[in-house]
């Protein structure tokens, strides 16, 4: 069984964990994981020091539902074309994974989505300074990321982090990948 099966197995069997709150911003991410190479790999978005929320920060392309979104999954694909213009028939959609609040008010869902050879990509350059991508492996190693104590309105939390090369990801982005990782590594 190829490893692509396998996280689509993993996926398909796990029941998201799903948050409603009418105080927060409905939101979607695309997990992008990349084939077409020796590896599996996660491509990840570098935001500009312009745009409104999380300046110069590591993220996965998504962003805040809009009314012509039938969809959180339409959301993920229209941010994802809008800021990498990567468009939705080279991807893939494996399925969902459990939503998270974010302390800036937000609700995000994270959709999967497979890419069998990333395409010339073109960043929006009011929204994303760069991107790249780290192998699956490297955050699939519990040695490659630590957590540092947090404060955020008088509230402290652990918040994990991951360094790769010249990159820090951080925040909502790697409790993302922290609970992607759980649901890969779950045999059941």
């Amino acid at each position: 069984m190829s490893a692509l099966t396998q996280i689509q197995k993993r996926i398909q069997a796990h029941t998201p964990a799903v948050q409603q709150d009418a105080q927060l911003t409905r939101a979607a991410v695309l997990i992008p994981l990349i084939g077409g190479k020796d590896e599996l790999e996660l491509l990840f978005t570098v935001r500009t020091d312009d745009v409104e929320h999380h300046k110069g920060q590591i993220s996965f392309p998504g962003g805040s539902i809009e009314a012509s979104d039938d969809s959180l999954e339409a959301t993920a694909l229209r941010e994802t074309h809008e800021e990498l213009a990567l468009k939705t028939e080279h991807i893939e959609i494996l399925g969902r994974i459990d939503d998270m609040w974010t302390p800036t008010g937000y609700i995000v869902t994270p959709f999967v989505g497979f890419i069998q050879e990333l395409p010339v990509l073109s960043p929006q350059p009011s929204e994303v300074s760069d991107f790249f991508t780290v192998p699956l492996a490297y955050f699939l190693d519990e040695s490659n990321g630590y957590t540092r104590e947090y404060s955020r309105g008088g509230e402290s939390m652990d918040v994990w982090f991951y360094d790769y090369g010249r990159y820090t990801i951080w925040g909502v982005t790697a409790f993302i990948i922290r609970n992607f990782k759980a649901i890969l590594e779950n045999s059941a």
